[in-house]
């Protein structure tokens, strides 16, 4: 069923006669996505044509996988949540009355949502929770605080990895295809003094 915020009548006039009424659908064009790679949770905008007034039942596809949550909408701008759940590749559109408007390639970022634990020695094993690490290491890193962490176990959403002997304090970043995730605090503890005998 056609969008009505859309739709137009289309009439050929020849002189002071007119052709019969015929209903025509102006299509949403999209012109730009900005940013064009972001982690999930961030906010995407895609700038265009003829989105219509209201959102209706449309909604915006990240590689063909997950809807990302629509938090504004107006004829020429769309705002979105990027999901956990979609995929790299085109973002698509997809209208109220059905038809699909394809955009730009849109990139994920790797995530980082929780650290455990988030404190203890060097040496210590630290399970990394997250999104979009890829299903294999392969070149990819983890760093603390920007010291190469030895990693045991490497999944997309769970990797685990040592504490290095020579890491302080600070942010636990995990590089993917050459993208950094967000930095997220580690506290390095030292020791208690071994007592004498």
């Amino acid at each position: 069923m056609p969008d009505e915020q859309n739709a137009v009548t289309v009439l050929v006039n020849v002189g002071v006669d007119s052709s019969n009424a015929f209903p025509f659908t102006v299509q949403p064009r999209i012109n730009s996505i900005a940013p064009a790679s972001a982690a999930a949770g961030s906010t995407l905008t895609l700038n265009g044509d003829n989105f219509g007034a209201a959102q209706g039942t449309a909604r915006i596809l990240f590689g063909g996988g997950a809807a990302g949550t629509i938090t504004a909408w107006s004829p020429t701008r769309i705002m979105a949540t990027v999901p956990a759940g979609g995929t790299n590749g085109v973002l698509t559109l997809q209208t109220t009355y059905g038809s699909a408007v394809s955009g730009t390639s849109f990139a994920y970022l790797p995530r980082i949502t929780g650290l455990t634990p988030n404190n203890g020695p060097v040496n210590t094993l630290v399970t990394i929770a997250g999104d979009h690490f890829g299903a294999a290491q392969g070149a990819n890193t983890v760093t603390f605080n920007g010291v190469l962490a030895a990693v045991t176990a490497w999944g997309d959403a769970q990797i685990t990895a040592r504490v290095p002997l020579t890491a302080t304090s600070g942010p636990v970043v995990v590089n993917v295809n050459g993208q950094a995730s967000n930095g997220v605090n580690f506290t390095v503890l030292t020791p208690p003094a071994s007592r004498p005998p």
